[in-house]
């Protein structure tokens, strides 16, 4: 028997060996990085794994809702002011023109409704891209899901910590809401530039319509802008954002979304703009007032710690940068809206307030050169005696100046510090109105105006006279330490120590 081998069909055997040998060796390559990868970052896993439970713990669809506007009311709950205003209005997905979830689709999620919480092949293009840029993310590869984890529950930061806990909500809000549901929550939650979250703020301030009237080309220009509102803000830049809503409608086209017919009338028709911009309320010292107390409130409320005294220059340096740093943030958070401010303050009250001021002051008419306000200024607080809230605040002359001096400018207290300072901590230590303090002379301490004494006065009288020497004396013997502890107590802001053996007060 003649046995006639096949040179072909060997050398094919071989390359079958090969390419299994090749498969096998790369497989236990994979394998062994993606353990190692593993054993790395295994804590952070971890980690984003609690984190993700403790972000989803308590979540409801109001949670996709953002808030609107802060309100200020008066002491009637009468709005005094709203803050924020962005036109914010949280929309439905049947009320939203379809355009706008297609054309989302396309360019961001094509398989939204086909795939769970992740596009396996973008995560893994962006993970071997993060390796390669050395820990630099050069690409995003979320899903839409994704996006709203991150919108909603997380920050913006590019870390590894933040992409795996963002992946684990993913997973979560998949589970918990429909693909719908998760399309409304992203399109309400999307940023457009010009201070407008969600697409019918979006659709209002751009074209002035609801997002259910809006066009192809409408939606497109949206849907193009929001991954980028800067760089594609059809106010600022007209032509990128042109040329984006023309990318986003030729993979509209490609993907099926719509027909050809639309996609020529919508990219051949031009950029037209009708913005609409809502109107958000001078502030004035009502609304200064009722936002300074708030965010101190709120600063409090998480534990910043208020200093009122200070050793040093240096001391109280570091602290107010400190202050002024955490006190900006929430101020911005409080004027980005979803508060309500209930405040004792009486419109009626106001204005019979800076009526009196401008009244008082109208005979001086110098005007400082260097920002066009009169030159002399005045400020005044009411306050309600019965409950000891402040009823109306004015902070300068007339209603255009939004400075307002009656708690952000600090001035010389004089006279009416003593009351403060000496009398009541005194009262405290066994003295009374009626006790008697010799009015005299005092070599090197203060002296009364005109250099006139009166021998033996109550404390009584010497308030009312605002004698200089019994108070000099009252403080000396309570010690300044006690006054000024005192001062503390009540929170008086600007007290500055020099020394130990010398301590001045200055408001």
């Amino acid at each position: 028997m003649v046995i006639i081998e096949n040179p072909k069909g060997s050398r094919i055997g071989r390359i079958i060996k090969y390419c299994l040998f090749a498969l096998l060796t790369l497989t236990i390559i994979v394998s062994s990085v993606l353990g190692v990868l593993y054993v790395v970052y295994k804590p952070a896993i971890d980690l984003a794994k609690e984190q993700a439970i403790i972000k989803v713990r308590n979540i409801d669809q109001l949670t996709f809702k953002r808030a609107g506007s802060t309100l200020i009311l008066d002491k009637d709950n009468k709005p005094i002011a709203k803050l924020g205003l962005s036109g914010y209005n949280y929309v439905d997905l049947t009320d939203v023109s379809n355009y706008v979830p297609q054309g989302y689709i396309a360019v961001e999620d094509k398989n939204f409704f086909t795939e769970g919480a992740l596009d396996y092949k973008e995560t893994i293009k962006a993970g071997i891209l993060y390796l390669l840029n050395r820990g630099k993310a050069t690409v995003g590869g979320s899903t839409i899901t994704q996006q709203v984890a991150k919108n909603v529950l997380l920050t913006q930061e590019r870390t590894v910590s933040r992409k795996l806990t963002e992946i684990f909500i993913a997973f979560d809000l998949t589970k918990r809401y429909t693909k719908e549901q998760i399309m409304e929550f992203y399109i309400n939650n999307c940023y457009y530039g010009e201070g407008c979250y969600g697409i019918e703020s979006a659709a209002r301030y751009f074209f002035s319509k609801p997002a259910s009237k809006l066009t192809l080309a409408e939606a497109a220009t949206l849907c193009g802008m929001s991954n980028n509102p800067s760089l594609f803000n059809p106010v600022t830049n007209p032509k990128k954002a042109t040329q984006r809503r023309n990318i986003v409608l030729n993979v509209m086209l490609e993907q099926g979304k719509i027909s050809q017919a639309e996609y020529d009338e919508a990219k051949d028709s031009k950029l037209t703009l009708t913005i609409h911009k809502p109107v958000a309320t001078p502030e004035n010292y009502m609304t200064s007032y009722a936002i300074d107390c708030t965010v101190r409130a709120l600063m409090e409320q998480d534990g910043f710690q208020f200093n009122y005294s200070f050793k040093t220059d240096d001391e109280r340096n570091n602290y107010e940068s400190e202050y002024k740093e955490i006190y900006s943030r929430y101020d911005k958070r409080v004027r980005s809206g979803g508060y309500t401010i209930h405040t004792s303050l009486d419109p009626a009250k106001q204005s019979l307030l800076q009526s009196s001021l401008d009244n008082g002051l109208q005979d001086f008419t110098d005007i400082n050169p260097a920002n066009n306000k009169f030159s002399m200024q005045g400020a005044a607080v009411s306050i309600d005696n019965k409950t000891g809230y402040v009823a109306a605040i004015v902070g300068g002359r007339g209603d255009q100046d939004v400075y307002n001096r009656a708690f952000l400018s600090y001035r010389q207290p004089g006279s009416s510090i003593k009351p403060l300072l000496d009398y009541a901590p005194a009262f405290e230590l066994g003295y009374h109105p009626l006790s008697r303090i010799t009015d005299q002379y005092i070599p090197n301490g203060p002296c009364n105006e005109e250099n006139r004494y009166y021998g033996p006065v109550s404390i009584r009288l010497a308030t009312e006279m605002s004698l200089n020497t019994v108070a000099y004396q009252v403080l000396a013997k309570i010690k300044p330490q006690t006054g000024l502890a005192y001062l503390e107590a009540m929170r008086y802001a600007g007290l500055l120590y020099f020394s130990e053996r010398r301590k001045v007060c200055s408001a």
